[in-house]
C-alpha cells in the first residue's frame, strides 16, 4: 500500500484528473484504492475488464447537501461514442434527460450531475434518480461519487454496475443504535433501480450472521422507477441489527447499490 508518487517514483507527475492502469504477471491481483481530502476519506475497488456495453449507477442525487459527479474511463484501444441518460425520478413519472460525449483510447472524463443533464443548481429539493451510460464499444468502466458540497463533510464512491441480476448478496449490515450517543448510530442504506421496461417484483431478505432469517419485504418498481432508503425502513425487523446480509431477489433485471453513514452524517 503506497501513494501513487511513491509507486511512480521519477515517472510521477501531479494530476487533477486521471486515472491509474496496473497489468499483473501472474495469476493475478486484488486491487483497492484510497482517496483521501481534508476531513474526509472514500474508496474504491479496482475494476477489471468486462464486455457491457451498457452501465449503470442506481444513485444520483443533487441539491439539499448533495452533490453526484460522474467518472468514465476509457480503457480501450476504441474511440467512442457515449449517450448517458438520466432517470430523474418524481412523485408521479419519471423524467428522462440524455447527453453525449466520445472518449478516444485511455481518455477519462469528470463532471457533476448538474452540468451534464441541464439541472437547477440549487433546487428547492433533492433531486433523486439513476443513471445509464450506453457506449458504442464494450468495456467502459466508471464511477459515481457523491456526498457534501460544501466542505465534503462525507462522500462516498460506488463502481457503476456493469452486469444486471435477478438475484444477489450485499455481505454486510450495519444498523447500530446507541441511545446515549447519535454519533454512534449507523445505517445501510439500499438504491435499487429497475432499468427495464416492464414492472419489476423485488424481494429484500436479511439474514443475522448466523443465517437466521431476520425479516424480509417486498416492493413492485415500475419501468425506469427507483428507490432509495435505509434498511431499517425498508425491513423493520433489522433495527440494530450489526453483521448480517441482504438477499435482493427481483422477477427482472436490476440495478442494487448499498451503502453505509451515520445519523448525523459524518461519514458515507
Amino acid at each position: 500500500f503506497r501513494t501513487v508518487e511513491e509507486l511512480l517514483g521519477s515517472d510521477f507527475i501531479p494530476l487533477r484528473d486521471g486515472f491509474l492502469k496496473v497489468e499483473v504477471d501472474g495469476p493475478g491481483a486484488v486491487g483497492f484504492e484510497l482517496i483521501e481530502l481534508e476531513g474526509t476519506v472514500f474508496g474504491l475497488n479496482a475494476a477489471t475488464d468486462h464486455d457491457a456495453a451498457t452501465i449503470y449507477s442506481g444513485q444520483l442525487g443533487h441539491g439539499n447537501g448533495f452533490f453526484t459527479n460522474l467518472n468514465l474511463v476509457n480503457p480501450t484501444d476504441s474511440f467512442v461514442h457515449i449517450t448517458l441518460t438520466a432517470f430523474i425520478q418524481g412523485k408521479d413519472s419519471i423524467d428522462e434527460r440524455t447527453s453525449t460525449l466520445s472518449l478516444t483510447p485511455n481518455q477519462s472524463f469528470q463532471k457533476g450531475v448538474d452540468e451534464l443533464f441541464g439541472l437547477p443548481q440549487l433546487p428547492a429539493d433533492t433531486i433523486v434518480g439513476s443513471i445509464q451510460v450506453d457506449s458504442t464499444a464494450a468495456g467502459i468502466i466508471g464511477d459515481v461519487v457523491f456526498g457534501d458540497p460544501e466542505s465534503v463533510r462525507f462522500a462516498a464512491a460506488l463502481p457503476l454496475q456493469t452486469r444486471l441480476f435477478t438475484r444477489a448478496i450485499h455481505s454486510q449490515v450495519s444498523n447500530g443504535f446507541h441511545s446515549s450517543n447519535p454519533g454512534l448510530d449507523s445505517f445501510t442504506g439500499l438504491a435499487l433501480f429497475n432499468p427495464g421496461t416492464e414492472q419489476n417484483e423485488v424481494t429484500i431478505e436479511v439474514y443475522d450472521q448466523d443465517g437466521k432469517l431476520v425479516g424480509d419485504s417486498a416492493i413492485v418498481l415500475g419501468p425506469r422507477e427507483r428507490i432509495s432508503q435505509i434498511l431499517a425502513i425498508l425491513v423493520p425487523e433489522t433495527v440494530g441489527l450489526v453483521r448480517g446480509s441482504v438477499l435482493l431477489i427481483s422477477t427482472r433485471p436490476l440495478v442494487a447499490q448499498e451503502l453505509f453513514g451515520n445519523a448525523d452524517l459524518h461519514y458515507l
